[in-house]
């Protein structure tokens, strides 16, 4: 039986792509599974992209939507911290 071979050329580019396991994703991953339990409008328009700093970007939807989830941020910050247990949330951030 001959192997078949794959090019690293090929599968470099792959590799290199991949982050690496970290503290940071296992909290990404947190956040994205708790974020449906969110606010229907939030959850609707935005979805949260980082967390670093103890802060949690999220992409809004649209200009719009960024200024009105700005001018709620007290409130999207408290529920971050009600929902997201071991994880320590100060601030959000829209983009």
């Amino acid at each position: 039986m001959k192997k078949q071979f794959i090019k690293i050329g090929d599968i470099l580019p792959v590799i290199l792509n991949q982050p690496a396991p970290s503290k940071r994703s296992e909290t990404m991953e947190k956040i994205e599974k708790m974020w449906p339990r969110l606010d229907n409008l939030l959850v609707k328009h935005s979805r949260p992209v980082k967390y670093v700093n103890k802060t949690v970007i999220v992409k809004a939807d649209n200009e719009l939507w960024k200024k009105e989830f700005e001018n709620n941020k007290e409130t999207i910050v408290l529920k971050l911290r009600t929902f997201l247990h071991g994880v320590t949330v100060e601030n959000v951030e829209f983009i």
